[in-house]
């Protein structure tokens, strides 16, 4: 995985506290490709380990269907912190914010281990804490688990 610098050097944010952000935020958007080349984004919950991005979703799909035609994918993230106005000076307004934006290619995870631990890192991810259930062997067939292998990341951040 490739760290690549952000036009702007001063915002740009450091792999750990990219990490530390792709761990906190909630929702990411993946984009992939139709066949008739145009690209299709949507929001997801993910997770981030080890250089990678999991989602989960039905086992059918028009992103399944696009990522078994093209595996390469965008992958964003970020956080708007709080918008700042100036009135009488709109060029002086601005916001605080935080973004990741990631390039990869996407594999269907087939493996039943390897994709108990990844619905498992997601369920850490959002339950926060809260008690939940073991996952059945059922539920585990049930779900599809999709890994991004990141190629390149990059994030900017503006924070107050």
């Amino acid at each position: 995985m490739k760290l690549v610098s952000s036009d702007r050097k001063r915002r740009g944010m450091s792999l750990d506290a990219i990490t530390d952000f792709m761990n906190s935020a909630p929702v990411g958007r993946m984009a992939t490709i139709n066949p008739d080349g145009t690209p299709y984004v949507l929001p997801l919950h993910f997770a981030f380990e080890e250089g990678r991005i999991y989602v989960h979703c039905a086992l059918e799909g028009k992103k399944l269907d696009n990522l078994r035609r093209n595996p390469a994918v965008c992958f964003e993230a970020d956080e708007a912190i709080e918008i700042t106005i100036v009135s009488d000076k709109p060029c002086a307004s601005g916001t605080f914010y935080r973004s990741v934006i990631a390039n990869g290619n996407a594999a269907i995870v087939e493996d039943h281990a390897r994709k108990k631990h990844i619905l498992q890192v997601l369920m850490d991810k959002y339950a926060k804490g809260r008690k939940y259930g073991e996952m059945s062997a059922e539920a585990i067939e049930e779900t599809c688990v999709v890994e991004i292998i990141v190629v390149e990341i990059s994030g900017k951040a503006r924070l107050p």
